[in-house]
């Protein structure tokens, strides 16, 4: 039975690595109904929840993956990002120093206080941190789009300048994979910082048209319809 279930988890990650989520949770399930208690897959009903943006779900699974034995600091961050896509700032905060506690010289938790920071309006603490993440070598999508939206708060015009040529270096390696609405979400913030109105009139009409949920999470992004148009309103 052992060897079973370690064949069934294997299945269930490799399913989840290709998108097949369905089948991956059909597979994770499978194995609660034989093992309640087996490691990881709690783990991984979470993560596939937050990659099919189902928030209160994640929550509930990485919850129980973080209360048994010594979870990996990395689910704490996952519990974290679950509970930021709720607004749920104090705990999505406790998680993370409960993950920067554990593995200090992982710059990524940084990364996530910092936006929450930006939610808060908190900027001049969300660009400390955010720096601080680059400081200690992050040098992700998400950290370059976060410090680009500090940099245009701040008015920080040079600076501005240089994390604008990073974030469209980035996106245009990343484009291809995401979905129209976050390809367009992404141009606006671009156009934005660039000061193009026109391109931003243009692309700002397509999103308030779509039924796109922007407060979503995907490859590692966390999008905001609200900080947009704050962003928006500044500029205009």
């Amino acid at each position: 039975m052992k060897e079973r279930l370690e064949e069934i988890f294997e299945e269930a990650k490799t399913l989840s690595l290709l998108g097949k989520w369905k089948e991956a949770k059909e597979k994770y399930l499978q194995i609660l109904e034989i093992s309640p208690d087996y490691p990881g897959v709690y783990a991984g009903l979470g993560e596939i929840e937050l990659k099919e943006n189902k928030p209160r779900r994640a929550e509930e699974y990485l919850r129980k993956a973080v209360s048994g034995g010594k979870p990996h600091p990395r689910l704490h961050q996952l519990l974290a990002i679950s509970l930021i896509q709720q607004e749920k700032w104090k705990e999505a905060e406790e998680e993370l120093e409960k993950s920067l506690a554990k593995n200090p010289s992982d710059p990524r938790p940084y990364v996530f206080l910092g936006y929450i920071a930006i939610e808060r309006g908190e900027i001049e603490k969300a660009k400390g941190l955010l720096e601080l993440a680059k400081n200690e070598g992050e040098r992700s999508f998400p950290l370059s789009l976060y410090l680009m939206e500090v940099y245009f708060f701040l008015e920080e015009g040079e600076r501005l300048k240089e994390v604008v040529k990073e974030v469209k270096a980035n996106f245009e390696s990343f484009k291809e994979f995401l979905p129209k609405g976050l390809r367009d979400f992404l141009k606006c913030e671009i156009a934005l910082c660039e000061g193009n109105i026109r391109e931003v009139r243009s692309l700002w009409e397509k999103l308030k048209k779509s039924s796109f949920d922007l407060r979503i999470y995907h490859a590692g992004l966390i999008y905001s319809p609200s900080r947009l148009q704050e962003m928006i309103a500044k500029l205009w």
